[in-house]
């Protein structure tokens, strides 16, 4: 063996070992649709700069990465997170939400930390196995069949709960661009069982229950998306059940023609949640709606099918959502109890009018793991006075119209009539140019010069933000200004043209997103966008700010030998004096050698030379300069 050779290996394997450290190796076994932790520790007292957890049989291999994001596989897409976000103790353990058996395989854990001075790093590998438990397993091939044969398969699950008489959607979807041969809708316990059966691009109904016909119908014909929910219309008690999706995707293996099982919806159809209320105008009155389902609410929704697509009342991750709702509940509507506390979610509405008779829907979600939950309830509310004052104002406007027509000559009453008519016109055109008006989207607008130490960009939101929010700052061309996430600023996320010219209040409490930019120069010009987005990543606001950097500029006669000019800084006072005789001393033994070559000096395009010796200066510290490096000339027209 030569010794001498084998050294510098063994001083780069000693080395090795100083920087990298090889973890334990851990085997996790688990059920599909359940939640699993792949466990991943670093050394106590340590500053972790990186996490990366990769699969090598994937391209991109990237499972998850932080802190930055690019590069996932899109299989794990908003479906794993750091059990701890702030990595206490070193724990950067993954979670890894609604497993499927396309999660199985071998994980390894890299964490990239610093020791004192010393950078290292650290590998752990996580072993995870998918698989049904033997009973499960029993059960499935008992009640699916064939449906069972798969290997593979994600399954949602989703429980509706509705009233008579309304549209349901039942969902069912696959991943984007998916392109689907063969779609079977059905339900085990009927024969035949198919709801809808879509093969070779169309519907065939023959093969349909009969109870389905004419009621079924896909909620995008074209399945863009990979949506391929049906909307089932017109419910009864009869609809209640089981409806199974089971999706044949395009290149499937020819020997393999079963379709994968993708959700399972299960609908309940109820008489009892249906309510009527009457109540008079100008009183309040509660909309009553309790969720079977007590915790993770995620979306409740008042609507009424007369007002087209805007909603009586939307609360959604934990926020009331103002956009999209009708004018006419605009701060009349409010939760009975805004902790929704056992299921409460009945809701207030004040000051009723007539305008306020209708069938109002409650639609309430709830997600939990795997399982989503919906349910509907139906409330009529009538708006109407009482028999006994309908009579009592019916005789007052009698003996009213007796006496006027007794007394009241007919021109006169006329003349009110046209007169009224025409003031109604006239407040109803006014309305409506005064509706338009304030709602036109302006763009607020920010004006600076070139040169200030720094522009504020104002943005501030009605209510409250918490710290689980993300504000993000974007300019014209779409880069990154500046973010904020998880509680704090992100710079890594931020574009390398903004680093360190960007401040943000750090108290999101009282809705004060402004932003400070530093030095904002020419370039900085265009409109900036603000989004505010939930930590489920919904979008809570979006608002833009305009931004105009104004560039000082001089004018001078063609012809002109030099052009002095005024610089602002901390140059001494008698610099600048000495400079002022000098120029005024050019200026003087020009004007008596040629008296129509003259340069038009800074101060005298604003100010009389008898202003006060210390004018304001025009430019400012940094170069003038412009395409081509000559500053702009207007030639003499004389």
């Amino acid at each position: 063996m030569d010794w001498a050779k084998m050294v510098p290996v063994l001083l780069l394997l000693w080395f090795s070992n100083l920087v990298c450290s090889n973890g334990d190796s851990v085997n996790i076994t688990a059920e599909p649709g359940k939640t699993v932790i792949l466990p991943c520790r670093a050394p106590i007292n340590t500053t972790i700069r990186a996490v990366e957890y990769r699969r090598a049989d994937l391209k991109p291999d990237y499972v998850f990465l932080h802190p930055n994001k690019s590069d996932q596989h899109e299989l794990f897409k908003n479906r794993v997170e750091l059990q701890d976000k702030q990595m206490k103790d070193g724990n950067v353990s993954l979670v890894l939400n609604h497993v499927t058996f396309s999660d199985k395989g071998v994980y390894e854990c890299r964490v990239f930390y610093k020791e004192g001075n010393e950078k290292k790093w650290s590998i752990s590998k996580i072993t995870l196995t998918v698989e049904k438990r033997e009973e499960n397993k029993r059960e499935d091939e008992e009640k699916r069949g064939e449906w069972n044969q798969q290997d593979s398969a994600t399954v949602q699950k989703i429980s509706i709960t509705a009233p008579p008489g309304l549209d349901i959607t039942l969902t069912c979807r696959v991943p984007n661009n998916t392109s689907v041969t063969v779609l079977h809708w059905i339900r085990p316990d009927l024969k035949p069982d198919f709801v809808l059966l879509y093969r070779d691009n169309k519907t065939h109904p023959d093969h349909q229950h009969v109870s389905f016909k004419n009621r079924v119908q896909l909620k995008d014909d074209q399945m863009e998306d990979g949506d391929l929910s049906l909307i089932l219309k017109n419910v009864t008690v009869h609809d209640s059940g089981t409806y199974d999706c089971h999706v044949l995707k395009e290149g499937t293996n020819r020997g393999k023609r079963t379709p994968e099982h993708a959700s399972t919806n299960e609908l309940t159809v109820k008489d009892s949640d249906s309510l009527n209320i009457t109540a008079e105008p100008g009183q309040t009155v509660v909309l009553p709606c309790r969720a079977p389902f007590k915790n993770n609410i995620i979306v409740l929704e008042y609507s009424r099918a007369d007002l087209g697509t805007k909603h009586v009342f939307l609360h959604r991750d934990k926020y009331d959502v103002p956009d999209g709702q009708h004018e006419l509940f605009q701060n009349r509507v409010e939760l009975q109890d805004k902790q929704m506390k056992d299921g409460n979610v009945s809701l207030v509405l004040n000051n009723v009018t007539v305008n306020d008779t209708g069938v109002y829907k409650c639609h309430v979600v709830s997600k939990e793991e795997n399982e989503k939950n919906e349910s509907i309830s139906t409330i009529t509310l009538t708006v109407e006075k009482r028999e006994e004052n309908k009579r009592e104002e019916e005789e007052k406007r009698g003996k009213g119209n007796q006496q006027d027509s007794a007394t009241v000559p007919t021109w006169v009453i006329v003349l009110v009539v046209l007169l009224v008519l025409l003031v109604l016109g006239g407040a109803v055109i006014g309305g409506v140019l005064w509706y338009r008006r304030s709602n036109t989207n302006t763009v607020p607008q920010v004006e600076v010069d070139s040169g200030v130490e720094s522009v504020l960009l104002p943005r501030k939101t009605n209510v409250p933000l918490t710290d689980d929010v993300t504000v993000e700052w974007t300019d014209k061309d779409n880069r990154k200004v500046h973010v904020y996430q998880n509680g704090s600023d992100d710079p890594e996320e931020q574009d390398r043209h903004y680093r360190g010219r960007t401040e943000m209040n750090k108290d999101l409490r009282t809705g004060d997103v402004s932003l400070t930019l530093k030095s904002p120069t020419l370039d900085d010009s265009g409109r900036f966008l603000c989004t505010i987005s939930s930590n489920h990543g919904n979008a809570l606001m979006k608002k833009e700010v305009e931004l105009k950097v104004r560039v000082c500029q001089m004018e001078v006669e063609e012809g002109a030998e030099s052009l002095p000019l005024l610089i602002s800084g901390e140059e001494s006072e008698g610099h600048r004096d000495s400079d002022r005789v000098t120029s005024e001393n050019e200026e003087s033994s020009r004007d008596s050698s040629d008296p129509g070559s003259r340069v038009q000096g800074p101060t005298e395009d604003i100010r009389t030379s008898s202003s006060s010796p210390d004018p304001t200066p025009l430019l400012t510290d940094s170069p003038v300069s412009s395409v081509g490096g000559s500053v702009p000339v207007r030639k003499n027209q004389e």
